[in-house]
């Protein structure tokens, strides 16, 4: 069996999601104020999302122009940042032509993202298009299939752009960086959303799609100054990802407000036919929030729990500085907050090497080993020796610590009378390029995806040590990703931190 061929059964299945896109339909006009107008100086690639829709269907702007502007931003500033592994001009160009013919027609049952460009990050199969996960060992395949998340965003009219870059096959810390951080060339942008997550922060487009199997989303989102999100498991469908660990992988709305990143998830969701985890979520059509809630507590009554925990590790001085005038912010805003303690891992609740990336590599690597990177090769092998040491019991005693782990998690909602959690999506100094992935203790973001909660990582500000953006992330219980992402809609209303800008690169 060739490579391609051995691709999993998540890829080769991908192109009947089996459901439709969800009909979203928000007053835009009341999300960028009832006298907004087209500023002509305005760049359209500087636009948000909420304002390009607004002016789409005003047909203030069209999408060719927001298409092209686009482009011509990508091919401005990514030879020096690197965010694009593959750009589709031509039909990018060719999408917008026909969003436009439909946005002319005026229907009113036109969703909003039509006409709206978006990146995807290259771990998403999109049908017909090159798939490669960031490595030499997939070159040349082609994903025979749309990942249903994407499908339900094509099917809405989402202009595809093309593929941003991932660190390889979404290995985190183990993969060499190659994209640079547009608030300091110097350091990273962290990953392995990084493509996807840069491609935002420096204006290329106003939406895109990243994956997060132990913070990959939030982690760049906070490096950058962006907004990352992880639904609660089976949220999204995850089918048409190239995955090291279904049950922890999502694929992850990235925006740069928290009103656009809503605006971009109500039409990812959906049951899978093909995806059981999608099967038991409740529907999300038209309960996410996209307005703040008004007056000038809008989180009276609203209770955070701060985590602590010996797991997570220190906080950086500059890091712990913006926590907690963050903390103090909520406060101002009428939220209860207190501090809570982290349920400490004390079993085996993650099972290493995931079977799944074991079996996605394990033909790849027998067959073509140089193909991977060599910081990568040598993870593979490690993992590829200690496949054979666990036993079939020892994956039934894991298996029940973690949903032993999960019950302790959702019992701290309960126990400490708290709404959210809280904890910065990074707990050090965004590391410079020329020390490596350096990102500090990854328990921080991971244990979100062990229990399949939702966390969001807002921009909450700069490290007054290395003026480097700093992300905070809302975490909520199972099937509360409105609550998350109303609370980080009221913060922003009342905040500037996420409409900052890293001009002095760009």
């Amino acid at each position: 069996m060739g490579l391609v061929a051995s691709l999993p059964t998540a890829l080769t299945r991908a192109a009947n999601p089996g459901h439709a896109a969800a009909s979203i339909q928000p007053d835009l006009k009341r999300i960028v104020g009832a006298t907004y107008r087209r500023n002509p100086a305005t760049n359209p690639a500087d636009l948000s999302l909420a304002e390009a829709a607004y002016l789409l269907r005003e047909r203030q702007l069209t999408s060719l122009e927001l298409v092209n502007a686009c482009l011509a931003r990508i091919a401005e500033r990514d030879p020096i940042l690197g965010a694009w592994v593959r750009v589709y001009r031509d039909d990018a160009i060719a999408q917008a032509m026909e969003a436009d013919r439909i946005l002319n027609l005026r229907a009113q049952n036109t969703s909003i993202l039509t006409g709206i460009p978006i990146g995807i990050k290259d771990l998403i199969a999109v049908k017909d298009k090159p798939l490669t996960g960031g490595s030499g060992v997939l070159a040349g395949h082609i994903a025979p299939g749309d990942a249903p998340a994407w499908s339900q965003l094509r099917a809405a009219g989402m202009v595809l752009l093309g593929h941003t870059t991932t660190l390889e096959f979404g290995l985190g810390d183990a993969a060499p960086q190659t994209v640079k951080n547009p608030w300091d060339l110097t350091r990273s942008p962290a990953g392995s959303s990084n493509g996807s997550g840069v491609a935002l922060c420096a204006r290329m487009l106003p939406a895109a799609l990243g994956t997060d199997g132990a913070g990959s989303t939030r982690r760049p989102a906070s490096a950058l100054g962006i907004c990352g999100m992880i639904g609660t498991w089976g949220r999204v469908p995850v089918r048409g990802l190239i995955t090291s660990a279904r049950t922890y992988d999502r694929i992850a709305p990235m925006a740069r407000s928290a009103v656009d990143l809503s605006l971009l998830l109500s039409s990812m969701c959906g049951p899978d036919p093909l995806d059981p985890g999608t099967l038991i979520a409740p529907p999300v059509d038209g309960s996410l929030p996209y307005f703040p809630r008004p007056g000038s507590r809008p989180l009276e009554d609203v209770r955070f729990g701060i985590l602590r925990g010996d797991s997570f590790g220190d906080l950086a001085p500059g890091v712990e500085a913006v926590f907690t005038r963050f903390q103090q912010e909520l406060a101002s805003l009428g939220a209860t907050v207190r501090d809570v303690a982290a349920p400490v891992a004390d079993g085996p609740y993650l099972v290493f090497p995931f079977p799944e990336s074991i079996l996605l590599h394990r033909e790849y690597y027998a067959n073509n080993p140089d193909g991977y990177s060599a910081p990568i090769r040598q993870k593979i092998a490690v993992e590829q020796q200690l496949a054979t040491r666990p036993t079939a019991l020892d994956d039934a005693v894991a298996a029940q610590f973690r949903a032993d782990y999960i019950v302790k998690w959702k019992a701290l909602f309960r126990d400490n009378s708290v709404d959210f959690l809280l904890a910065p999506s990074i707990n050090v100094e965004v590391p410079r390029l020329a020390d490596g992935e350096q990102f500090g203790n990854v328990n921080i973001r991971r244990e979100f995806n062990v229990v399949g909660f939702p966390a969001f990582s807002v921009p909450a500000g700069f490290s007054p040590d290395t003026s480097m953006p700093v992300g905070i992330q809302i975490v909520g219980d199972h099937w509360t990703d409105a609550g998350v992402i109303q609370a980080a809609i009221d913060y922003q209303a009342h905040t500037d931190y996420h409409k900052a800008v890293p001009g002095q690169y760009l």
